[in-house]
């Protein structure tokens, strides 16, 4: 346990090290995000909407994305730098298993993601004014889009040959998953087949989620669904990263 607690906090540690990185990722890209999406399409060119206009549903979708894109860079990052650095041999050499050694991975990632979450709620709040009407509801979708996309992290930057070429993995499935996802428009929108489509994507759930919890009267996919999509794709994806850990790891040749 000990050995598990110390890999999080090190990862921890990094990130305040590398302080303007991580001001970069916390504030200054979703401000960006939120101020060009949500303030002035939003505010100055309001869609016709009954329940809200254009910020109520790309607010929590901006959210959706602070959450996933935390979670697959801390999960990833220290397995890049152990590649780089060639520290990677003393740590599988550390008291923990190949297992423990994953979860740690997929723990620092959901720990930063809730800490970019609380960050995206409160600039939410001070650049368009939108509070959660629900804020459980919130905490539970970003932390279960925390572990999912920390998982996805775990096999984008372990299932190439070196993580160093986890970039091409991860630009094949960003993409789709942020404009597909319903990031940036909700589900009700979406046309078949294009619907179906994207219900094989974690945004989808995510942002979908965090629109239930800010404004209800948003038109979104049902929570029982988005709870149910959230979890399967947990159970789903964790089993894949456990086999690609344990086929990279196992027989340790970077």
């Amino acid at each position: 346990m000990n050995t598990f607690i110390s890999f999080i906090h090190r990862d921890l540690r990094e990130g305040l090290l590398s302080w303007k990185h991580t001001l970069f990722k916390f504030l200054f890209q979703p401000f960006v995000y939120l101020f060009v999406f949500g303030y002035i399409l939003g505010k100055v060119f309001p869609i016709g909407m009954s329940n809200g206009n254009y910020s109520d549903v790309v607010a929590p979708g901006i959210l959706a994305m602070m959450v996933m894109n935390v979670a697959l860079g801390t999960a990833g990052s220290s397995l890049v730098t152990g590649y780089y650095f060639k520290s990677m041999e003393a740590w599988l050499l550390t008291p923990i298993t190949l297992r423990g050694f994953m979860l740690s991975r997929v723990v620092s990632g959901t720990i930063n993601s809730a800490a970019a979450g609380i960050i995206g709620i409160i600039l939410i709040y001070l650049v368009l004014g939108l509070s959660p009407a629900n804020m459980i509801f919130v905490f539970v979708f970003i932390l279960m889009g925390g572990l999912v996309f920390s998982i996805i992290g775990v096999i984008a930057f372990t299932l190439p040959k070196t993580p160093d070429k986890a970039q091409e993995v991860l630009s094949f499935i960003l993409m789709p998953m942020m404009f597909f996802g319903c990031t940036f428009y909700t589900y009700s929108v979406l046309p078949s087949p294009w619907n179906i489509l994207s219900l094989l994507f974690p945004t989808t759930y995510l942002s979908e989620g965090m629109r239930a919890a800010y404004n209800p009267q948003i038109p979104h996919i049902n929570t029982g669904i988005i709870l149910i999509g959230l979890l399967s794709g947990l159970v789903i994806l964790f089993y894949m990263a456990d086999r690609i850990f344990e086929r990279r790891f196992k027989d340790f040749l970077w």
